[in-house]
């Protein structure tokens, strides 16, 4: 599954549970760029290639 449609499927999951408009906008923002890390860096658009080492890296943690 491509990063981006989960996002979209995240997105539409927290509005359900009827989180705060600013919530919702952040938590987009902060994984919007999380895929774009993905994407730049590391070449990665589906979910099931992401790995503890693409996510280590990000926070520089080895």
């Amino acid at each position: 599954m491509l990063i981006k449609d989960l996002l979209k499927e995240f997105t539409f999951e927290l509005q359900i549970k009827n989180y705060s408009i600013r919530t919702t906008e952040t938590y987009n923002y902060n994984t919007t760029h999380f895929i774009q890390y993905l994407d730049e860096f590391h070449e990665v658009n589906e979910i099931e290639d992401v790995s503890t080492v693409h996510v280590k890296n990000i926070f520089n943690i080895n």
